[in-house]
């Protein structure tokens, strides 16, 4: 997209530099008596609008740099949350080992597993509360035009995937517990 617009500027500063001369009188710019009217003002207009076209040029690629930055930014804050709930969950994940561990009888069992399933949905409604938290901040971006919000859909999508992951590993993982507790 940017680049299109780089090509139409372009197109439309050679269009305006060739066709404008033929149309508009130039009786009031400066000139060297010793060059020609015509020469100088083509020269002196093919300057400006070069210069008019490197400083949109420029904006443009400040303007990805920015973009680049503050998505590289909320990309590290998301890594950061992932890090953060997969800590969280390897630490329920030993308490429930310890406590399984300890030859407890099957109902005292249930009554815990049900205590960290609800301690591991808690746990989730807090990633999911902190991801909001962090899409909220980026759909404000994306209101100043800093970010495209393609990339918030982008950042949607993925979370949505790593969360699914995540829960089928544990239930994966849950599952051939129980298994290898029913065979003994």
């Amino acid at each position: 997209m940017r680049k299109m617009f780089l090509v139409m500027t372009f197109i439309t500063a050679y269009a305006v530099y060739h066709f404008s001369f033929h149309y508009l009188d130039f009786s009031n710019t400066p000139f060297n008596e010793e060059q020609n009217e015509d020469e100088v003002d083509e020269h002196t207009y093919a300057q400006i609008i070069e210069e008019d076209y490197l400083e949109v040029s420029y904006a443009n690629q400040v303007i990805h740099m920015e973009e680049t930055d503050l998505v590289a930014q909320y990309e590290e804050q998301f890594d950061e949350l992932e890090q953060s709930i997969l800590s969280d969950i390897e630490s329920l994940k030993d308490d429930v080992l310890d406590e399984v561990g300890s030859g407890q009888s099957v109902l005292t069992q249930g009554f815990n597993l049900l205590k960290y399933e609800r301690e591991a949905n808690e746990i989730e409604e807090k990633a999911d509360q902190q991801f909001e938290t962090l899409i909220a901040e980026m759909e404000s971006a994306a209101d100043d035009h800093l970010i495209p919000k393609q990339t918030i859909d982008e950042f949607k999508e993925e979370y949505e995937a790593r969360k699914d992951s995540i829960k089928n590993s544990i239930f994966k993982e849950v599952n051939s517990w129980l298994e290898e507790s029913e065979a003994f």
